[in-house]
């Protein structure tokens, strides 16, 4: 019987883990030194990248802030607690026009929101369209607003020189003319005198009595390229009286005790306008009441995102220059063992470079 040969064995060894030695802070600082020493030109661009490109982003973002806090300032010199109530918008053919086109507003209307609304504090109607004046040689293409009385309350605009117009130069529809300071500036010169002075508005002579003051642009407007007349004046001699039931405007200014005020004030004067307009509960509005506090919200909101944007793209592009440089490389070293970082080619490379 033949006996089975017993199968050798090799013994096995106990694996060890290899050892590997972190790189200290010491060689990677010695490394990183030696890099950018031998790479002069290469680390002072990607040095002046980094800088000019954190410098950008500081310096737009500064700009950003500046603009939206302008912009602020320029809409709250106007009053952030006014209501602006719009006409609707007349329709040529199948082409729907502006807000205001529509003869929907009377000044009839802001009476009775004075009177009847209980958050409105100040209202005032006005009615403007655009318009040449004239004194002597000089002429100005510029915006020509027929209001009332309480236009400089309720816009929080008052003439720095002469006046406004009275109640009784209102009743009369006196031909008497409030400039905006753009408007003195380019018929009588920078700072020159137009108290008194004759000007020709669509023809017809107007005495100057007052200058109001600077209130800066809004958006693409420039509010003081504006010359101010009598809402009767306006109605009588450059528009006419085209509404049946009273003087046609084109907007409404409503001013409320505080912001608080506002959405109170916008509910009772829509439920006004229409009953007087006779708008059935299915119909729909015949004018637009704009929010000033929204405007302000909506502008400061559109800057904000801009300046962002901007700031963004700014970032990733110093963040791209910097990842491009040799010194992006020595964060990768910091665990690696240290026989297998000397021996990779492309350290070999950059130790070489």
């Amino acid at each position: 019987m033949i006996k089975p040969v017993p199968t050798l064995t090799r013994p096995t060894r106990p694996l060890h883990p290899i050892q590997s030695n972190p790189v200290s802070p010491v060689e990677i600082l010695a490394i990183a030194t030696h890099a950018l020493w031998n790479s002069k030109l290469r680390t002072a661009l990607t040095m002046l990248g980094v800088i000019i490109g954190i410098g950008s982003v500081i310096a737009i973002t500064s700009i950003g802030q500046g603009i939206q806090k302008a912009t602020e300032q320029q809409i709250q010199a106007l009053g952030t607690d006014v209501l602006q109530v719009m006409a609707g918008a007349a329709k040529s053919g199948n082409v729907m026009l502006s807000m205001g086109s529509s003869s929907t507003l009377t000044w009839e209307d802001a009476k009775a929101i004075q009177e009847q609304a209980p958050s409105a504090q100040v209202v005032s109607a006005y009615l403007q369209k655009p318009g040449q004046v004239v004194y002597g040689q000089q002429n100005q293409s510029t915006t020509i607003l027929g209001t009332d009385l309480n236009y400089p309350e309720a816009r929080n605009t008052h003439p720095v020189e002469g006046r406004f117009f009275s109640q009784k130069e209102l009743d009369s529809a006196q031909q008497v003319a409030i400039l905006g300071p753009t408007v003195r500036n380019e018929l009588f010169g920078q700072g020159g005198t137009a108290i008194t002075q004759t000007i020709r508005i669509h023809g017809e002579q107007y005495e100057v009595i007052g200058v109001m003051e600077a209130k800066g642009s809004q958006g693409p407007m420039d509010r003081d390229d504006q010359v101010f007349i009598p809402l009767t004046a306006m109605s009588a001699r450059m528009v006419g009286n085209n509404a049946l039931t009273g003087v046609a405007v084109n907007g409404i200014y409503v001013k409320v005790a505080g912001q608080e005020h506002l959405n109170a004030a916008q509910f009772q004067v829509t439920n006004l306008l229409r009953l007087r307009h006779d708008i059935r509960s299915s119909g729909e509005d015949d004018f637009r009441i704009t929010n000033q506090a929204d405007i302000v919200s909506t502008l400061t909101n559109v800057v904000g995102l801009f300046t962002m944007m901007v700031v963004r793209s700014r970032a990733s592009l110093s963040s791209s220059v910097a990842s491009g440089s040799p010194t992006s490389c020595w964060w990768r070293l910091l665990n690696a063992p240290a026989r297998l970082v000397f021996a990779k080619p492309s350290v070999q490379r950059i130790l070489l470079s």
